[in-house]
Formats: structure tokens, sequence, C-alpha cells
């Protein structure tokens, strides 16, 4: 499995610096604002009126992700095979907090990925009109 994991990745090696390069400044947006959630949310800045949760830190990075990064469908249905399996992982060794949230990621970035999936499809179907 990691052999093939490999293979892919130097297959799409070239791949994956082009899209890096052409989206470095959006990648470094989207770094500091996520550093910048973060922080916000560990000195509880928005305590009394917004509860800035770790939840809602990955929502908004996930959203963040999309419309800075140009993330697509794909992308986001991989994210939530990846935070359900690390729920799976979680659950198996009776981390029942973290197993919880990765359950609560994988439901966002799902949620995400259809809404993104019908914009996608329906604008692709109006711009073959």
């Amino acid at each position: 499995m990691v052999k093939e994991i490999e293979e892919l990745l130097y297959r799409n090696r070239a791949r994956f610096e082009k899209w890096a390069a052409k989206k470095m400044p959006w990648i470094f947006i989207f770094n500091v604002f996520v550093l910048l959630l973060v922080l916000l949310k560990n000195a509880g800045y928005f305590h009394p009126y917004f509860p800035l949760t770790i939840n809602s830190v990955v929502l908004m990075s996930l959203i963040a992700a999309i419309i800075l990064l140009g993330i697509k469908s794909r992308a986001l249905f991989v994210f939530s095979l990846v935070f359900w399996l690390s729920a799976f992982i979680f659950k198996i060794f009776n981390i029942d907090v973290w197993a919880e949230r990765s359950g609560v990621y994988t439901f966002q970035s799902l949620f995400l990925g259809v809404v993104v999936l019908l914009v996608e499809s329906i604008w692709l179907r109006n711009s073959k009109r």
C-alpha cells in the first residue's frame, strides 16, 4: 500500500509542484488564516459572543480551502474518507473524544463535498449551453 502511494506521488510530482507554484500566495494566506483561527480559539477572543471551537475552525478551514485554493469536490470526499478512517482508528483504540470529533469532521467535509459537487455539476451543465 505504501509502495503504491509513493509511486502515485512520484508520477504526479510535477503536477503537484506546478499547482503549488501557481497557488503559492493563496497557500500562504490560507495558512495564515488557519493559524489566526487557532490562535483566536486558544485565546478565547470571541468567547461570550461566538464560541470559536475546534469544530468551527475545521469547518472554516474547509470553506477557506474551497474559496482560496479552489479545492474540488473530489478532494473534499478524500478528506472525508481520511477523517472517517481516523475516526475508525480512534474508536479501535478507545479514544472516544477524538473519534467523535473525527466523525463530525467527516460529516462536515462530506456535506461540503456534496454542495461543491452540486455547484460543479450545475456550473458544468450551464457552461455547456
